[in-house]
C-alpha cells in the first residue's frame, strides 16, 4: 500500500518513487487511449466492448502514473482512494472483455452470463476495499482470462482473428505469473511489475490486431 521505504529517485527536487513503473504506466495509458480511439465506439458491440476494456486499462494506468510515480504528493488517504479506484476500473474492464466474446460466441446465454459477470465485478471490487489488497483483482483477472481463453478455443471457428485474441490472453496470463515471481532486474528501473506491463502492452496490441482482423472478415 502506501510506501514506507522512500528509496526512489529525486529529479530537480521532485521525488519519483518508481521511475520504471511511471514510464510503463505512461506507455500503457498512451497506447490504451490510442487504440480506444482507433477502434471507435460506433462499431459492432463486440468492438465497442473491447474498446471499453482497453479504455479501462488506459484510465487505470493514468491512476498508476500517480500511485507509482508520485505517492508522497498524494498523501496516504488520497493514495489509497486513487489506488482503489484505478484497480476497480480493471475489474470493470474485465466485465467488458468477457461480455465482448460472449456476445459473439454465446449470444443465447448473454443475459445469464451478464448477470454473473456483474456479480463477479461487484464482489471483486468490494473485496478490494475491504481487504485493501490487490489479491481480489488479481483473482478476478485470472478468472476472466481463463474464461476468455476457454471461449476463444472452444468456439474458434466462429471468431475471425482468434489467433490474435488467443495470443493476447495467453500473454496476459503469463504476465500474471510474472507478477507472482517478483524478480526485479533493477529496483528502480525494471522491476517485476515492469515485466508485467511489457506483457500487457503486447497483449493490448494483439487485441487491437484481432479486432482489425475480425472487422475485415466480418465485412466479407
Amino acid at each position: 500500500m502506501y510506501p514506507e521505504d522512500l528509496s526512489g529517485l529525486h529529479v530537480s527536487g521532485v521525488y519519483i518513487h518508481e521511475p520504471g513503473d511511471l514510464i510503463m504506466n505512461i506507455a500503457l495509458a498512451i497506447l490504451g487511449f490510442i487504440l480506444f480511439f482507433k477502434i471507435g465506439l460506433f462499431r459492432s458491440i463486440f468492438e465497442r466492448y473491447l474498446g471499453l476494456f482497453l479504455l479501462m486499462l488506459a484510465l487505470a494506468s493514468v491512476g498508476g502514473i500517480f500511485t507509482h510515480g508520485f505517492p508522497t504528493y498524494l498523501g496516504p488517504l488520497n493514495f489509497y482512494l486513487l489506488w482503489a479506484f484505478k484497480n476497480s476500473l480493471i475489474s470493470l474492464g474485465n466485465y467488458f472483455v468477457v461480455m465482448a466474446f460472449a456476445h459473439v460466441l454465446l449470444p443465447q446465454k448473454g443475459d445469464k452470463l451478464n448477470l454473473i459477470m456483474i456479480l463477479k465485478a461487484i464482489i471483486s471490487i468490494v473485496l478490494l476495499f475491504v481487504t485493501s489488497s490487490f489479491v481480489p483483482i488479481a483473482a478476478d483477472l485470472a478468472l476472466t482470462y481463463f474464461i476468455v481463453l476457454f471461449l476463444i478455443f472452444k468456439y474458434k471457428n466462429k471468431l475471425p482473428g482468434y489467433h490474435h485474441f488467443s495470443t493476447a490472453f495467453i500473454v496476459a496470463v503469463i504476465s500474471g505469473f510474472s507478477y507472482v515471481i517478483r524478480y526485479d532486474f533493477d529496483p528502480l528501473w525494471f522491476t517485476h511489475k515492469d515485466i508485467v506491463h511489457l506483457f500487457v502492452l503486447f497483449s493490448m496490441w494483439k487485441i487491437y490486431r484481432g479486432i482489425r482482423y475480425f472487422r475485415y472478415y466480418s465485412i466479407l
